[in-house]
């Protein structure tokens, strides 16, 4: 008896061990193929999401802008790229955009482009590691991408001087991302945040994922996939979730939410409005899924970022 229940344990310990290698790998944060990363819809006619169809809207402003092409190294020596689009005006405001999970950062801020070079802003938009052209093998959750908006923010200092002023704006994952390095020692020259569509910790956010789309129980599939993230990527699913991290700002911080969003819990943006110390502001638009904002209210939203940073 006691030899067929250890053999039906081992059994179910080896399933339960490549369930979870299969989730972690191909699920939410494994290896991200080029082609499955959402590309900026050409098609002005486009039929799709109302995002899909704002970047469609802006495709043709944002191929005429001139782009350079800029590549630096990490904090863990993976080659990261981005997309330089200057201003046409010149002048040293910059808007990093950090785009989301699977995405890409001309799909993200493409519909922003014409908006913040009329206001002044250059705009820098990185490819997120394990995305595009940048190196890595697993997606950061915005756990290690934090590293990675801090060190684009550096680049920036350095290349156009002390003087120079950046804005992060982060997009679902992305928005994670720049929530997560409001807790760490940002350069002086990053003076605000915009945070749309964040989730509060990458373990919350499996746990809805896994109910709600994979139709599993969190445990023990998230906790399995928190332990080996740890072990391949090097970090997990609770520690410096963005809740946390976010009690550590020191820049003003404007948080974007849709209150149709089924993705990440509308909820999740009042916990981390109400965790912010800074100076803040919150904006839910009533029919936005997720990251949808900008094309289902542009114009309210692009009020809510002059009125918050007084431009």
């Amino acid at each position: 008896m006691w030899v067929t229940v250890a053999a039906a344990s081992v059994v179910l310990a080896v399933l339960l061990y490549f369930a979870t290698l299969y989730f972690y790998n191909f699920g939410m944060l494994g290896v991200v193929s080029k082609k499955n990363a959402a590309k900026m819809p050409e098609n002005s006619d486009y039929k799709g999401s109302p995002h899909q169809k704002a970047a469609a809207r802006a495709y043709k402003y944002v191929k005429r802008m001139p782009v350079e092409d800029i590549y630096i190294e990490s904090f863990d020596g993976l080659k990261l790229h981005g997309r330089l689009f200057p201003c046409p005006e010149g002048g040293k405001k910059f808007i990093l955009g950090i785009h989301g999970c699977r995405s890409n950062a001309l799909n993200e801020f493409g519909p922003f482009m014409k908006f913040y070079h009329d206001n002044g802003f250059n705009m820098l938009l990185p490819d997120d590691r394990a995305h595009g052209e940048s190196e890595g093998k697993y997606i950061g959750f915005g756990n290690l991408d934090r590293f990675d908006c801090i060190k684009w923010a550096e680049y920036l200092t350095e290349r156009f001087g002390e003087d120079c002023e950046i804005i992060l704006h982060g997009v679902s994952m992305g928005g994670a991302a720049v929530l997560s390095a409001s807790g760490e020692k940002l350069p002086k020259q990053v003076k605000g945040i915009i945070s749309d569509s964040a989730f509060s910790s990458v373990y919350d956010q499996f746990s809805k994922s896994f109910k709600e789309i994979f139709n599993l129980p969190v445990f023990p599939f998230v906790p399995l996939c928190s332990f080996m993230g740890n072990f391949k990527a090097g970090y997990n699913f609770k520690d410096n979730s963005p809740l946390e991290l976010v009690k550590k700002a020191k820049v003003p911080i404007l948080f974007v939410q849709g209150l149709a969003d089924k993705v990440v819990e509308p909820e999740m943006a009042d916990k981390l409005y109400e965790a912010c110390p800074t100076r803040k502001a919150i904006l839910k638009i009533p029919d936005s899924g997720h990251a949808q904002s900008i094309g289902v209210d542009p114009n309210g939203y692009k009020a809510a970022i002059k009125e918050f940073f007084g431009f």
